[in-house]
């Protein structure tokens, strides 16, 4: 009988062992300059782009991350600086923008998955003076079919236009002026749905002294109808902390979800939920849930004292939509907190006594994953905690906070369990409401490896890749479950 057992707890061991697949590429050295972007499955390879100061390769593996060859793109301009790499099945597309006798140039080039060009196409060339730059981050459609380029000019007039992947060809092009509002100031999020309609969000009077007036100006163009619109959608008496929207294909909604302030500056009290209909502004649906006693005390780690009713330090991350019209919201406990270390710098003068003697540390923190489930009536199901502890220097958080792997079945939050060469890949997986326990994935010592979990790609129903940089050291890394 012992026997059986000890076999039974040795199968379970393996099969634990056994449940993911980890591979890794063979190095490739990198200099102080070198910039490292995954842009994901294309075909049957895994591709990466490896940016030297006047060089652009991309790096090209088999989907067992074994290195094929190596082979350099030509963008128009050796000064190009690429804004958005979109991977589709069988082929990538690089945007970027290149200055050139006072004029910007923006640039779509498509590539097979052995980065041969397919195609090449000027969406634009603008005039630099008195206007915009295109800066601002692009934007994609959950199809990865629409690319939104915006950006304002001196005047506050919204330049935009929605460029279309599949056919490289210009879908939309506009130039809006949205009504009393200031883009650099009140600006909060744009969406493209997959239809090629474009959400320009405001945010208006979100203090606590004028919150009977909070509001977003949602600016929207219907491309079938070449229709502009611009409205206002009230919180009703709510300040939002911080609040992410989404734009739900399926329903057709706007989607926002994200926490609310009450009592303090710079603390969150508690969830908010919104639902808008984009053809109807009276169709709206609102949700708010604070904080209960036990969740604060689970996320601050003490009993919650007379009079705290909310935390801070927290950001929203992502906000994943459900098939019923919920969501589920996902929040990260997060800060940075800067010291002095004193001490002479390179520079000082110790003769005159001039130059800086102290020098600024910089310490990342992000730790617990919070979870919070949303029906499709803005009210609250469940919550829960991820608990984590992560601690880094000088190093801009590169190696912290997770990477959420999305499957049909579960969530998979992956993460370095400390900040340090040598560490353990630890997960969670969310199928439902908790209690969720913690594994192992594996140990980084061995293949030597420092993952940075922010840059990963998912490049399956069940696997991603991420980049590893130690030192000068990059690798290839790809989990599969």
């Amino acid at each position: 009988m012992i026997r059986q057992i000890a076999l039974l707890l040795l199968l379970l061991l393996n099969t634990a062992l056994f449940a993911q697949q980890v591979n890794v590429s063979k190095r490739v050295s990198l200099n102080d300059k070198s910039i490292i972007k995954l842009i994901g499955k294309v075909g049957d390879n895994l591709l990466v782009l490896k940016k030297n100061n006047d060089s652009q390769d991309i790096l090209i593996y088999t989907n067992e991350v074994k290195e094929k060859v190596k082979k350099e793109i030509k963008l128009a301009s050796k000064r190009a600086r690429i804004q958005r790499i979109v991977a589709d099945k069988d082929r990538f597309t690089i945007i970027y923008k290149y200055f050139k006798r006072n004029k910007i140039h923006i640039v779509a080039e498509q590539y097979d998955e052995t980065a041969t060009l397919l195609d090449s196409t000027y969406l634009k060339v603008i005039e630099l003076k008195g206007t915009t730059n295109f800066s601002r981050k692009i934007e994609l459609s959950q199809n990865k079919r629409y690319a939104l380029i915006h950006d304002t000019d001196m005047d506050s007039r919204l330049f935009t236009m929605a460029f279309d992947l599949e056919t490289m060809e210009v879908l939309w092009e506009k130039s809006f002026r949205p009504k009393e509002v200031d883009y650099e100031k009140e600006f909060h999020q744009v969406l493209i749905d997959n239809e090629g309609n474009a959400y320009f969000l405001f945010e208006k009077d979100n203090k606590r002294s004028k919150k009977n007036k909070a509001r977003f100006s949602i600016f929207q163009y219907q491309f079938a109808e070449n229709k502009a619109k611009q409205y206002d959608i009230g919180t009703e008496g709510y300040s939002w902390f911080d609040l992410l929207f989404s734009y739900d294909n399926l329903n057709k909604k706007l989607v926002a979800a994200g926490m609310y302030t009450e009592n303090r500056y710079g603390e969150a009290s508690g969830i908010y939920f919104l639902k808008i209909n984009p053809k109807n502004k009276e169709d709206v649906i609102r949700g708010t849930t604070p904080f209960d006693a036990k969740h604060l005390v689970n996320v601050l780690g003490k009993k919650s004292r007379k009079g705290i009713t909310g935390f801070g330090d927290v950001d929203i991350r992502e906000v994943i939509l459900r098939s019923d019209g919920g969501v589920l919201l996902v929040a990260e406990r997060n800060y940075i907190y800067t010291r002095r270390s004193y001490g002479m710098s390179a520079d000082y003068d110790p003769v005159n006594r001039r130059g800086d003697v102290t020098n600024n540390i910089i310490d990342y923190y992000f730790n617990d994953i919070l979870l919070y489930s949303i029906n499709a009536e803005g009210a609250l199901e469940w919550k829960d905690l991820l608990r984590k502890r992560q601690t880094s220097q000088d190093d801009a958080g590169r190696y912290s906070s997770f990477f959420l792997l999305k499957t049909k079945k579960n969530l998979r939050f992956l993460y370095n369990d400390e900040i340090q060469f040598s560490t353990n890949v630890f997960e969670y997986v969310v199928a439902d409401r908790g209690p969720f326990n913690r594994s192992n994935v594996l140990s980084t010592e061995q293949d030597k490896l420092f993952i940075r979990m922010k840059e990963a790609v998912q490049v399956s129903a069940n696997s991603a890749i991420f980049p590893s940089i130690r030192r000068n050291d990059f690798k290839l890394v790809k989990i599969s479950f």
